[in-house]
Protein backbone atom coordinates (compact mmCIF):
# COMPACT_ATOMS: atom_id res chain seq x y z
CA UNK A 1 0.00 0.00 0.00
CA UNK A 2 1.43 3.33 -1.41
CA UNK A 3 2.15 6.05 1.32
CA UNK A 4 -0.30 8.87 2.06
CA UNK A 5 2.59 11.36 0.80
CA UNK A 6 2.90 9.22 -2.61
CA UNK A 7 1.02 11.21 -5.68
CA UNK A 8 0.90 7.86 -7.30
CA UNK A 9 -0.75 5.37 -5.57
CA UNK A 10 -0.70 1.78 -6.34
CA UNK A 11 1.76 -0.97 -6.80
CA UNK A 12 3.98 -0.90 -10.03
CA UNK A 13 3.46 3.02 -10.96
CA UNK A 14 6.94 4.37 -12.32
CA UNK A 15 7.53 7.92 -9.93
CA UNK A 16 6.57 10.89 -10.81
CA UNK A 17 9.05 13.09 -12.07
CA UNK A 18 9.29 16.35 -11.04
CA UNK A 19 10.92 19.50 -12.23
CA UNK A 20 11.27 22.21 -9.15
CA UNK A 21 12.62 25.23 -10.56
CA UNK A 22 14.33 27.40 -7.68
CA UNK A 23 14.85 31.31 -8.55
CA UNK A 24 16.12 31.88 -5.16
CA UNK A 25 19.67 32.91 -4.46
CA UNK A 26 21.20 32.58 -1.16
CA UNK A 27 20.13 30.32 1.44
CA UNK A 28 16.14 31.13 2.48
CA UNK A 29 13.46 29.79 4.08
CA UNK A 30 12.34 28.72 0.54
CA UNK A 31 15.03 26.45 0.39
CA UNK A 32 14.65 25.05 3.35
CA UNK A 33 11.49 24.16 3.06
CA UNK A 34 11.81 22.43 -0.61
CA UNK A 35 14.01 20.40 1.47
CA UNK A 36 12.14 19.57 4.45
CA UNK A 37 9.07 18.75 2.25
CA UNK A 38 11.08 16.44 -0.46
CA UNK A 39 12.09 14.50 2.60
CA UNK A 40 8.24 13.39 3.36
CA UNK A 41 7.37 13.04 -0.37
CA UNK A 42 8.03 9.45 -1.68
CA UNK A 43 7.23 8.20 -5.16
CA UNK A 44 8.68 11.39 -6.56
CA UNK A 45 12.06 11.29 -8.42
CA UNK A 46 13.37 15.23 -7.92
CA UNK A 47 14.99 17.53 -10.32
CA UNK A 48 15.93 20.93 -9.20
CA UNK A 49 16.78 23.78 -11.43
CA UNK A 50 18.70 26.23 -9.47
CA UNK A 51 20.92 29.53 -9.02
CA UNK A 52 21.81 27.97 -5.32
CA UNK A 53 25.40 27.88 -4.08
CA UNK A 54 26.98 24.52 -4.27
CA UNK A 55 27.58 25.19 -0.53
CA UNK A 56 23.38 24.65 0.13
CA UNK A 57 22.92 22.75 -2.50
CA UNK A 58 25.18 20.08 -0.85
CA UNK A 59 23.47 20.26 2.50
CA UNK A 60 20.03 20.62 1.50
CA UNK A 61 19.75 18.58 -1.79
CA UNK A 62 21.71 15.74 -1.55
CA UNK A 63 19.37 13.00 -3.34
CA UNK A 64 18.24 15.11 -6.16
CA UNK A 65 19.05 15.88 -9.22
CA UNK A 66 20.83 19.58 -9.62
CA UNK A 67 21.32 21.72 -12.58
CA UNK A 68 22.19 25.08 -12.38
CA UNK A 69 20.96 28.51 -14.09
CA UNK A 70 21.17 32.07 -13.82
CA UNK A 71 24.62 31.82 -12.17
CA UNK A 72 25.47 35.19 -13.22
CA UNK A 73 22.38 37.34 -14.38
CA UNK A 74 20.09 36.86 -11.65
CA UNK A 75 18.19 39.64 -8.85
CA UNK A 76 20.86 39.62 -6.51
CA UNK A 77 23.38 40.05 -8.87
CA UNK A 78 21.26 42.85 -10.71
CA UNK A 79 21.07 44.73 -7.42
CA UNK A 80 24.36 44.52 -6.73
CA UNK A 81 25.92 46.00 -10.18
CA UNK A 82 22.91 48.78 -9.73
CA UNK A 83 24.35 49.32 -5.96
CA UNK A 84 28.01 49.58 -7.61
CA UNK A 85 27.20 51.81 -10.18
CA UNK A 86 25.30 54.56 -7.70
CA UNK A 87 28.06 54.13 -5.18
CA UNK A 88 31.19 55.03 -7.47
CA UNK A 89 29.10 58.05 -9.43
CA UNK A 90 29.19 56.64 -12.75
CA UNK A 91 28.40 58.97 -15.56
CA UNK A 92 24.60 58.50 -16.97
CA UNK A 93 26.08 57.45 -20.22
CA UNK A 94 28.23 54.83 -19.00
CA UNK A 95 25.28 53.62 -16.64
CA UNK A 96 22.68 53.59 -19.22
CA UNK A 97 25.45 51.24 -21.48
CA UNK A 98 26.39 48.91 -18.78
CA UNK A 99 22.69 48.24 -17.66
CA UNK A 100 21.70 47.91 -21.43
CA UNK A 101 24.29 45.21 -21.62
CA UNK A 102 23.36 43.45 -18.42
CA UNK A 103 19.63 43.37 -19.62
CA UNK A 104 20.74 41.60 -22.99
CA UNK A 105 22.66 39.15 -21.05
CA UNK A 106 19.65 38.38 -19.17
CA UNK A 107 17.43 38.09 -22.07
CA UNK A 108 19.98 35.64 -23.53
CA UNK A 109 19.74 33.75 -20.18
CA UNK A 110 16.12 33.73 -20.32
CA UNK A 111 15.61 32.03 -23.51
CA UNK A 112 18.68 29.35 -22.49
CA UNK A 113 16.85 28.48 -19.55
CA UNK A 114 13.92 28.00 -21.68
CA UNK A 115 15.82 25.46 -23.89
CA UNK A 116 17.00 24.23 -20.64
CA UNK A 117 14.01 22.89 -19.49
CA UNK A 118 13.01 21.93 -22.31
CA UNK A 119 16.32 19.56 -23.02
CA UNK A 120 15.41 18.37 -19.20
CA UNK A 121 11.77 17.81 -19.92
CA UNK A 122 12.42 15.49 -23.24
CA UNK A 123 15.25 13.53 -21.43
CA UNK A 124 14.07 13.52 -17.73
CA UNK A 125 10.65 12.91 -19.32
CA UNK A 126 9.45 15.51 -16.66
CA UNK A 127 5.73 15.22 -15.78
CA UNK A 128 5.10 18.57 -13.60
CA UNK A 129 7.08 22.00 -13.35
CA UNK A 130 7.05 23.32 -10.08
CA UNK A 131 8.15 26.86 -9.56
CA UNK A 132 9.41 26.99 -5.63
CA UNK A 133 9.31 30.59 -5.40
CA UNK A 134 5.92 32.36 -6.89
CA UNK A 135 5.32 33.32 -10.25
CA UNK A 136 8.94 34.10 -11.34
CA UNK A 137 10.86 33.13 -13.42
CA UNK A 138 8.75 34.53 -16.24
CA UNK A 139 10.51 32.34 -18.60
CA UNK A 140 9.57 29.07 -16.88
CA UNK A 141 5.87 30.01 -17.99
CA UNK A 142 7.24 30.28 -21.76
CA UNK A 143 8.90 26.69 -21.17
CA UNK A 144 5.44 25.34 -19.14
CA UNK A 145 3.21 27.05 -22.62
CA UNK A 146 6.02 25.72 -25.28
CA UNK A 147 6.64 22.23 -23.75
CA UNK A 148 3.06 21.42 -22.66
CA UNK A 149 3.78 21.28 -18.70
CA UNK A 150 1.80 21.30 -16.18
CA UNK A 151 2.73 24.11 -13.89
CA UNK A 152 2.78 24.58 -10.53
CA UNK A 153 3.58 27.56 -8.58
CA UNK A 154 4.57 27.90 -4.38
CA UNK A 155 3.32 31.13 -3.22
CA UNK A 156 5.15 31.69 -0.14
CA UNK A 157 4.96 35.37 -0.32
CA UNK A 158 2.54 38.07 0.39
CA UNK A 159 1.26 38.97 -3.34
CA UNK A 160 1.84 42.75 -3.99
CA UNK A 161 -1.20 44.96 -3.00
CA UNK A 162 -1.38 45.98 -6.36
CA UNK A 163 -0.28 42.75 -8.65
CA UNK A 164 0.77 44.06 -12.46
CA UNK A 165 -0.54 42.78 -15.54
CA UNK A 166 1.95 40.26 -16.32
CA UNK A 167 1.67 38.68 -13.06
CA UNK A 168 -1.90 38.38 -13.14
CA UNK A 169 -1.70 36.97 -16.45
CA UNK A 170 0.79 34.45 -15.54
CA UNK A 171 -1.03 33.52 -12.33
CA UNK A 172 -3.99 32.16 -14.67
CA UNK A 173 -1.69 30.19 -16.47
CA UNK A 174 -0.70 27.57 -13.26
CA UNK A 175 -2.47 24.71 -13.15
CA UNK A 176 -2.33 24.68 -9.23
CA UNK A 177 -1.45 27.31 -6.79
CA UNK A 178 0.27 26.18 -3.21
CA UNK A 179 -0.56 29.04 -0.56
CA UNK A 180 1.66 28.47 2.61
CA UNK A 181 -1.09 30.36 5.01
CA UNK A 182 -4.87 31.27 4.44
CA UNK A 183 -3.31 35.11 4.85
CA UNK A 184 -2.01 34.47 0.78
CA UNK A 185 -4.14 32.43 -0.35
CA UNK A 186 -6.96 35.19 0.57
CA UNK A 187 -4.57 37.69 -0.80
CA UNK A 188 -4.77 35.91 -4.30
CA UNK A 189 -8.38 34.52 -4.10
CA UNK A 190 -10.83 35.87 -5.68
CA UNK A 191 -9.58 38.74 -7.68
CA UNK A 192 -6.88 37.01 -9.48
CA UNK A 193 -7.41 33.24 -8.86
CA UNK A 194 -10.47 30.97 -8.38
CA UNK A 195 -10.74 29.31 -5.19
CA UNK A 196 -10.27 25.69 -6.32
CA UNK A 197 -7.24 26.17 -7.92
CA UNK A 198 -5.51 27.45 -4.73
CA UNK A 199 -4.22 25.11 -1.95
CA UNK A 200 -3.17 25.98 1.63
CA UNK A 201 0.09 23.77 2.28
CA UNK A 202 2.02 24.67 5.04
CA UNK A 203 5.78 25.07 5.43
CA UNK A 204 7.47 21.89 7.29
CA UNK A 205 8.98 21.77 10.61
CA UNK A 206 12.11 19.46 11.13
CA UNK A 207 10.62 18.02 14.73
CA UNK A 208 13.37 15.59 15.03
CA UNK A 209 15.66 17.97 15.17
CA UNK A 210 13.97 20.41 16.95
CA UNK A 211 13.58 17.67 20.27
CA UNK A 212 17.29 16.57 19.43
CA UNK A 213 18.58 20.43 20.02
CA UNK A 214 16.16 21.35 23.03
CA UNK A 215 18.91 19.37 25.20
CA UNK A 216 21.40 21.88 24.96
CA UNK A 217 19.21 24.37 26.74
CA UNK A 218 21.65 25.04 29.55
CA UNK A 219 24.74 24.85 27.17
CA UNK A 220 23.34 27.79 25.28
CA UNK A 221 21.86 30.21 28.17
CA UNK A 222 24.95 29.69 29.65
CA UNK A 223 27.21 30.78 26.90
CA UNK A 224 25.04 34.00 26.34
CA UNK A 225 25.59 34.78 29.94
CA UNK A 226 21.51 34.00 30.72
CA UNK A 227 21.07 33.43 34.49
CA UNK A 228 18.44 30.75 36.24
CA UNK A 229 16.31 34.04 36.92
CA UNK A 230 16.80 35.48 33.85
CA UNK A 231 13.66 35.53 31.42
CA UNK A 232 14.63 35.07 28.12
CA UNK A 233 12.26 37.10 25.32
CA UNK A 234 14.45 36.07 21.52
CA UNK A 235 13.31 37.82 18.58
CA UNK A 236 14.49 35.54 15.45
CA UNK A 237 15.55 36.26 11.42
CA UNK A 238 17.31 39.20 9.35
CA UNK A 239 17.59 42.44 11.26
CA UNK A 240 15.63 44.99 8.43
CA UNK A 241 13.01 47.00 9.63
CA UNK A 242 9.85 45.11 8.20
CA UNK A 243 10.83 42.33 10.80
CA UNK A 244 10.29 44.61 13.66
CA UNK A 245 13.28 44.63 16.13
CA UNK A 246 12.20 48.30 16.87
CA UNK A 247 8.86 47.59 17.90
CA UNK A 248 10.54 44.68 20.23
CA UNK A 249 13.15 46.99 21.74
CA UNK A 250 10.69 50.00 22.56
CA UNK A 251 8.39 46.89 23.80
CA UNK A 252 11.22 45.08 25.69
CA UNK A 253 12.12 49.15 27.16
CA UNK A 254 8.78 49.60 28.50
CA UNK A 255 8.58 46.56 30.26
CA UNK A 256 12.00 46.62 31.48
CA UNK A 257 10.69 49.14 33.60
CA UNK A 258 8.82 46.92 35.60
CA UNK A 259 10.09 44.15 35.58
CA UNK A 260 13.87 43.82 35.22
CA UNK A 261 14.12 39.63 34.96
CA UNK A 262 13.58 39.94 31.27
CA UNK A 263 16.48 39.91 28.83
CA UNK A 264 15.67 40.79 25.30
CA UNK A 265 17.84 38.65 22.97
CA UNK A 266 17.83 39.64 19.06
CA UNK A 267 19.66 36.98 16.77
CA UNK A 268 20.13 37.54 13.70
CA UNK A 269 22.52 39.30 11.19
CA UNK A 270 22.34 42.99 9.55
CA UNK A 271 20.45 43.23 5.89
CA UNK A 272 22.58 43.91 2.79
CA UNK A 273 19.68 46.39 1.96
CA UNK A 274 19.23 48.39 5.52
CA UNK A 275 22.90 48.37 6.79
CA UNK A 276 22.35 51.34 9.27
CA UNK A 277 18.97 49.46 10.73
CA UNK A 278 21.16 47.11 13.11
CA UNK A 279 23.28 49.86 14.37
CA UNK A 280 20.48 52.74 14.92
CA UNK A 281 18.90 49.99 17.18
CA UNK A 282 22.22 49.49 19.30
CA UNK A 283 22.37 53.76 19.87
CA UNK A 284 18.95 52.95 20.35
CA UNK A 285 19.28 50.58 23.07
CA UNK A 286 22.68 52.10 24.33
CA UNK A 287 20.74 55.41 25.57
CA UNK A 288 18.25 53.69 27.45
CA UNK A 289 18.82 52.83 31.12
CA UNK A 290 18.45 49.23 30.60
CA UNK A 291 21.30 48.52 28.12
CA UNK A 292 22.82 45.66 29.86
CA UNK A 293 20.02 43.85 29.62
CA UNK A 294 19.94 43.17 25.72
CA UNK A 295 21.43 40.50 24.12
CA UNK A 296 22.81 40.66 20.15
CA UNK A 297 23.35 37.04 19.48
CA UNK A 298 23.96 37.89 15.49
CA UNK A 299 23.70 34.92 12.97
CA UNK A 300 23.60 31.40 14.23
CA UNK A 301 23.61 28.22 13.08
CA UNK A 302 22.23 26.27 15.60
CA UNK A 303 19.57 28.41 15.22
CA UNK A 304 17.38 25.07 16.86
CA UNK A 305 19.23 25.70 20.33
CA UNK A 306 18.87 29.33 20.68
CA UNK A 307 15.33 28.87 20.41
CA UNK A 308 15.50 26.32 23.54
CA UNK A 309 17.71 28.54 24.87
CA UNK A 310 14.81 31.39 25.18
CA UNK A 311 11.83 31.21 27.62
CA UNK A 312 9.46 33.01 24.95
CA UNK A 313 9.99 33.87 21.47
CA UNK A 314 8.12 36.83 19.80
CA UNK A 315 7.40 37.63 16.16
CA UNK A 316 6.84 41.34 15.61
CA UNK A 317 6.83 42.08 12.40
CA UNK A 318 5.30 45.20 10.94
CA UNK A 319 4.24 43.67 7.60
CA UNK A 320 1.94 40.71 6.77
CA UNK A 321 3.99 37.48 6.80
CA UNK A 322 3.28 35.01 4.07
CA UNK A 323 3.93 32.09 6.94
CA UNK A 324 6.15 33.14 9.60
CA UNK A 325 8.65 30.01 9.95
CA UNK A 326 9.96 31.18 13.56
CA UNK A 327 6.13 30.38 15.24
CA UNK A 328 5.75 27.23 14.51
CA UNK A 329 9.63 26.70 15.24
CA UNK A 330 9.47 27.88 18.57
CA UNK A 331 6.15 26.17 19.20
CA UNK A 332 8.18 22.44 18.33
CA UNK A 333 11.41 24.29 20.58
CA UNK A 334 8.41 24.08 23.44
CA UNK A 335 8.47 28.35 23.59
CA UNK A 336 5.61 29.79 24.05
CA UNK A 337 5.21 32.70 21.46
CA UNK A 338 3.61 36.15 21.20
CA UNK A 339 2.96 36.92 17.52
CA UNK A 340 1.50 39.40 15.90
CA UNK A 341 -2.32 39.13 14.52
CA UNK A 342 -1.97 39.06 11.00
CA UNK A 343 -1.14 37.39 7.86
CA UNK A 344 0.14 33.33 8.45
CA UNK A 345 0.88 33.53 12.55
CA UNK A 346 -3.13 33.44 12.20
CA UNK A 347 -2.95 29.65 11.24
CA UNK A 348 -0.56 28.77 13.34
CA UNK A 349 -1.11 30.13 17.12
CA UNK A 350 -4.21 29.21 18.76
CA UNK A 351 -4.62 32.28 21.76
CA UNK A 352 -4.50 31.68 25.56
CA UNK A 353 -3.19 28.15 24.49
CA UNK A 354 0.30 27.87 22.92
CA UNK A 355 0.93 31.75 22.57
CA UNK A 356 -0.52 34.90 22.56
CA UNK A 357 -1.62 37.59 19.56
CA UNK A 358 -1.10 41.06 19.84
CA UNK A 359 -1.81 43.62 16.71
CA UNK A 360 0.63 44.53 14.58
CA UNK A 361 2.67 47.49 14.83
CA UNK A 362 1.16 47.81 18.35
CA UNK A 363 4.29 48.40 20.84
CA UNK A 364 2.11 49.10 23.58
CA UNK A 365 0.01 45.79 23.01
CA UNK A 366 3.53 43.52 22.34
CA UNK A 367 4.82 45.39 25.63
CA UNK A 368 1.77 44.24 27.73
CA UNK A 369 1.88 40.39 26.17
CA UNK A 370 5.83 40.49 26.98
CA UNK A 371 5.73 41.48 30.77
CA UNK A 372 2.10 39.13 31.12
CA UNK A 373 3.85 36.22 30.43
CA UNK A 374 7.36 37.44 32.45
CA UNK A 375 5.72 37.62 35.72
CA UNK A 376 3.39 34.23 35.00
CA UNK A 377 5.82 30.98 34.89
CA UNK A 378 2.48 28.72 35.40
CA UNK A 379 1.20 30.32 31.72
CA UNK A 380 4.69 30.01 30.22
CA UNK A 381 5.21 26.65 30.93
CA UNK A 382 1.30 25.33 29.78
CA UNK A 383 1.81 27.17 26.18
CA UNK A 384 5.14 25.66 26.27
CA UNK A 385 3.52 21.92 26.49
CA UNK A 386 0.84 22.79 24.02
CA UNK A 387 2.87 24.15 21.34
CA UNK A 388 5.09 20.77 20.34
CA UNK A 389 1.94 19.14 20.36
CA UNK A 390 0.19 21.05 17.65
CA UNK A 391 3.42 21.23 15.47
CA UNK A 392 3.88 17.30 15.34
CA UNK A 393 0.26 17.46 14.17
CA UNK A 394 -0.11 20.00 12.03
CA UNK A 395 3.10 21.33 10.60
CA UNK A 396 5.51 18.59 10.24
CA UNK A 397 7.45 17.19 7.09
CA UNK A 398 4.59 14.52 6.63
CA UNK A 399 2.20 16.67 6.54
CA UNK A 400 3.48 19.01 4.37
CA UNK A 401 4.07 16.40 1.81
CA UNK A 402 0.67 14.78 2.48
CA UNK A 403 -0.68 18.01 1.32
CA UNK A 404 1.55 18.32 -1.68
CA UNK A 405 0.88 14.77 -2.58
CA UNK A 406 -2.87 15.47 -2.99
CA UNK A 407 -2.27 18.62 -5.07
CA UNK A 408 -0.35 16.45 -7.73
CA UNK A 409 -2.63 13.83 -7.45
CA UNK A 410 -5.62 16.36 -8.30
CA UNK A 411 -3.75 17.74 -11.12
CA UNK A 412 -2.50 14.74 -12.50
CA UNK A 413 -6.29 13.15 -12.38
CA UNK A 414 -7.41 16.47 -13.34
CA UNK A 415 -10.01 17.07 -10.36
CA UNK A 416 -10.87 20.19 -7.95
CA UNK A 417 -7.65 19.64 -5.21
CA UNK A 418 -8.63 18.46 -1.64
CA UNK A 419 -8.23 20.51 1.28
CA UNK A 420 -4.69 20.08 2.73
CA UNK A 421 -4.87 18.49 5.85
CA UNK A 422 -2.97 21.33 7.61
CA UNK A 423 -5.59 23.64 7.10
CA UNK A 424 -8.11 22.21 9.02
CA UNK A 425 -9.50 22.93 12.22
CA UNK A 426 -7.93 20.49 15.39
Amino acid sequence: MAEASDPRPGPGTDPLRVLFVDHSVGFGGSTKSLSLMLRGLSGVQAHILTAQDSEVLDRWFESASLHRFRRLCNYRNAWLLREWLDRHGVPDWARWLTLKTYAAAELLGSFLTVARIGLLAATRRIDILHLNNGFVPEEAFWAARLYGLPLVVHMRGMPPDSLSRRIVERSRKAARVIAVSSAVKDALVPDVLKDETVVVVHDPVDCELFERESRHRDVVRKEMGLGDRDIAFGIFGRVTPWKGQREFVLACLRALDEEPAIRPVIVGDESDTTPDYLASLRTQIEASPHASRFIFAGYREDVERVYAAMDVVVHASIEAEPFGMVVPEAMMAGRPVIAVAEGGPLDVVDPETDGLLVPPRDVEALSAAILRLATDADLRRSMGCAGPRKVLRRFDIESSARGVAALYRSLLEDEVPPKADAVQPD
